[in-house]
C-alpha cells in the first residue's frame, strides 16, 4: 500500500471514529431525553420527538445543606441567591445559595412552620404556623418579627399579593385572611368552604385567589370584594393544593384522591384529569411558560406533565421520602419539601440539583432526607 493510500485510510479511519463518536452522541441523548432542538425547533415547540422533546430531563445535584431539623418549606428568593428554610424546631434559615452558608436565623413561631414566601423585591418574608400567627419579617430591621393575629387554628399557607401591598393567609378555621402590609392588619375574612383550608395562591395580576379546602373543593375569589366566582367540585377526596396558570385562565388542582385537575376558569369546567401518580398529590403548578404542570406527591416522585394534552413528560425518582411541595421562582427556580408524615418522617437536609427546562437553567431546591 502506497503513502497516499495510507494517509487516505488513516483520514477515513478517522472520520469514521468521529462519525461514530457523533452517532453516540445522538443515541446517548435519545436514551437519556437530553434532545437539543434547534434554533427554529425551538421556535416551534416542536420536534421529531414531539412536544416531549421541550423538556429536558437531566438532573445533576449541585449541593447538600444540613438544616437545624426537619425542614418543612424552602423558597428562594426572588434574585435566586437565598433560600429560605422553615425547621421543625421553629427557625427559619437564610442561606447563601452559590457559598451554602448560613445568613442567620429567624426566630418568632412557637409551633412548626407551614409555609414561607418572600415578597417580589426580596426584603420581606412571611411565614405561616401551626401557632396560629402569620409573622410579617422585615429582612432589614433589627427586629424583623410582626405577628398578625387572627386565625383561631393552625395556619396552613401564606402568600404575598404580586405587587406586595398585602398578605393572603389560609387556616384550619376554614378562613382565609387578607392582610394589609402597610398597616400590617386584617382587612377581610373570607367565608365559604366547609372543612379547614389547605392552601391559597394569589393570580399573577393579584386580582383573584384561589383556595384549596379539605372539603374536597376548589373556590375561585375577586380580592377587592371578597366574592367567591367559582366553587370547583370533582375531586373524590381533600385538595392539598390550587395554582393558577400565568394568564389566569387556567387552575391547577392536586388531591388526596391520586389525580392533578386542570380548570378552566372561563366555564368553571374541568379540562383535564391528570392521573400517574401512586399516591396522594400534595402539590401541583404550572411552569413559567403555562406549558408543562409540574406536580409532586407522597410516592416520592415528581412528575412533569403537557398542559395541554395531559401526557405526563417525565417522572423524577430517587427520593427516599414523599415530596411535599413544588414551586418556582421568579428567576425559574423550582424547589420542593417533604410531606408532613409523622416526626420521623421528615428530612433535615436539603439539595439543590441543577437541570435545563424549557432551555433553561433551573435550580431545584428538594428538602427531602436522602443521606
Amino acid at each position: 500500500m502506497s503513502t497516499k493510500d495510507k494517509a487516505t485510510q488513516q483520514l477515513a479511519e478517522a472520520y469514521l471514529v468521529i462519525l461514530s463518536k457523533y452517532l453516540f452522541d445522538i443515541m446517548f441523548n435519545v436514551v437519556t431525553k437530553r434532545h437539543v432542538l434547534s434554533k427554529t425547533e425551538r421556535k416551534k415547540g416542536e420536534s421529531n420527538f414531539g412536544e416531549l422533546a421541550s423538556i429536558i430531563k437531566y438532573f445533576k445535584l449541585l449541593k447538600l445543606f444540613k438544616a437545624y431539623s426537619s425542614v418543612k418549606s424552602a423558597k428562594f428568593s426572588p434574585d435566586g441567591s437565598t433560600i429560605a428554610a422553615a425547621c421543625e424546631d421553629r427557625p427559619i434559615q437564610l442561606w447563601n445559595v452559590e457559598k451554602g452558608n448560613e445568613l442567620k436565623y429567624l426566630s418568632g413561631h412557637s409551633d412548626w412552620i407551614t409555609k414561607v414566601h418572600f415578597s417580589s423585591d426580596g426584603k420581606m418574608l412571611v411565614s405561616s404556623s401551626w401557632d396560629e400567627h402569620v409573622i410579617l419579617w422585615k429582612l432589614s430591621l433589627k427586629n424583623p418579627a410582626i405577628k398578625l393575629k387572627g386565625h383561631s387554628q393552625a395556619v396552613t399557607g401564606v402568600q404575598f399579593s404580586p405587587d406586595d401591598n398585602i398578605i393572603a393567609s389560609c387556616s384550619r378555621d376554614g378562613t382565609i385572611r387578607i392582610w394589609d402590609v402597610d398597616s400590617e392588619r386584617e382587612i377581610k375574612k373570607l367565608v365559604g368552604h366547609s372543612g379547614f383550608i389547605s392552601d391559597v395562591s394569589f393570580s399573577h395580576n393579584g386580582q383573584m385567589i384561589v383556595s384549596a379546602s379539605y372539603d374536597k373543593t376548589i373556590a375561585i375569589w375577586i380580592v377587592h370584594s371578597g366574592e367567591m366566582i367559582w366553587h370547583l367540585q370533582r375531586h373524590s377526596d381533600w385538595v392539598q393544593a390550587a395554582k393558577f396558570s400565568p394568564d389566569g385562565r387556567m387552575v391547577v388542582s392536586s388531591s388526596w384522591d391520586k389525580t392533578i385537575r386542570v380548570w378552566d376558569l372561563k366555564t368553571g369546567k374541568e379540562v383535564l384529569i391528570l392521573r400517574g401518580h401512586l399516591q396522594w398529590v400534595t402539590d401541583a403548578q404550572f411552569s413559567p411558560d403555562g406549558q408543562t404542570i409540574v406536580s409532586g406527591s407522597a410516592d416520592k416522585t415528581i412528575r412533569l406533565w403537557d398542559s395541554k394534552t395531559g401526557q405526563e413528560i417525565q417522572t423524577l425518582e430517587g427520593h427516599s421520602k414523599g415530596v411535599n411541595e413544588v414551586t418556582y421562582s421568579q428567576m425559574d427556580t423550582l424547589s420542593c419539601r417533604p410531606r408532613p408524615m409523622e416526626e420521623s418522617d421528615c428530612g433535615d437536609r436539603f439539595g439543590l440539583y441543577l437541570s435545563y427546562f424549557n432551555f433553561k437553567i433551573i435550580c431545584c431546591c428538594c428538602c427531602v432526607n436522602d443521606a
